[in-house]
């Protein structure tokens, strides 16, 4: 293997570690991207959980730039934490002013995974290659300028002591991590936000509001719901949704004489509770 080939190999394995996210028992990890003037969002399912240290890996896009992670608390809701009309402007001004740190982001990851290889690749001219490395330290230093200007804008917090200033460092000689510096900053703002309110805030999308009735319909069936009904109730009231059609039950045609009302999987007959819901009573179509 040549020097380059380590050097790559190197690259991808620092620049993967990147794209994954270490998160605690009670986080989840869910992915937004702008979508026709719209913010869409999709969760992320874990690709390992650890228990032992009780943490979970989850795998964000490999394309710097087209969308960015959002950190969520799953647990008991707090009145301090944002609500959803204060998701959604955070959002979208985060998408706003950050734009141009996620085209340099992008522009970045083209060069060194695009650019230098077909430069290497061709061995035209060895100058021409140390330019564009220059050119590639010079865009870093642009991304950690930017990187720390919007981390003041935006008022996040930037750590500990002169932790802004090792941050800085990253990201003006390490690829890999300026690459993903629009997915920190994003962490950085979204990591106290609750599930909640964040799938209130995306209710016109219609997996967000199925994931709010089921977990409405948890609340009004299960024995332990993910959610308490005084929580849910809390937190719908800030956007004064109207819940009074949540309970209400549409089955497809070919469904089982019986259902379970939480999760609205169909059973035969002979089934009496939900295995899925921890023994919630079934009832008949």
């Amino acid at each position: 293997m040549s020097d380059g080939q380590t050097f790559y190999l190197l690259l991808a394995a620092f620049y993967l570690l990147e794209c994954s996210k270490w998160l605690g028992e009670n986080q989840l990890l869910w992915q937004g991207r702008w979508v026709r003037k719209h913010w869409a969002l999709r969760a992320k399912r874990q690709l390992v959980e650890l228990h032992g240290i009780s943490k979970k890996i989850f795998a964000t896009s490999l394309a710097p730039g087209v969308s960015f992670p959002i950190v969520c608390v799953a647990g008991s809701y707090d009145q301090s934490q944002p609500r959803a009309r204060t998701m959604r402007r955070s959002v979208s001004r985060f998408l706003r002013v950050a734009r141009p740190l996620r085209w340099m982001s992008t522009l970045l990851f083209l060069l060194c995974f695009v650019g230098y290889p077909a430069l290497i690749i061709l061995q035209k001219n060895e100058w021409l290659v140390i330019y564009a490395i220059a050119n590639g330290y010079l865009l870093q230093l642009f991304i950690a300028i930017e990187y720390r200007r919007l981390q003041k804008f935006l008022k996040l917090p930037a750590g500990m002591g002169k932790a802004w200033l090792i941050e800085f460092f990253y990201n003006a000689f390490f690829p890999w991590h300026a690459m993903r510096a629009a997915d920190r900053l994003a962490v950085s703002m979204t990591s106290r936000w609750h599930e909640l309110p964040l799938l209130l805030a995306m209710r016109h999308m219609p997996a967000c509001t199925s994931q709010l009735k089921h977990y409405w319909r948890q609340a009004h069936y299960a024995k332990n719901p993910t959610y308490q009904l005084a929580e849910m109730k809390a937190v719908l009231g800030c956007e004064k949704i109207d819940v009074s059609s949540w309970l209400d039950v549409e089955l497809d045609g070919d469904a089982g004489p019986r259902y379970c009302p939480c999760c609205l999987t169909s059973y035969g007959e002979a089934t009496e509770t939900c295995a899925d819901c921890d023994g919630v009573e079934l009832r008949h179509v």
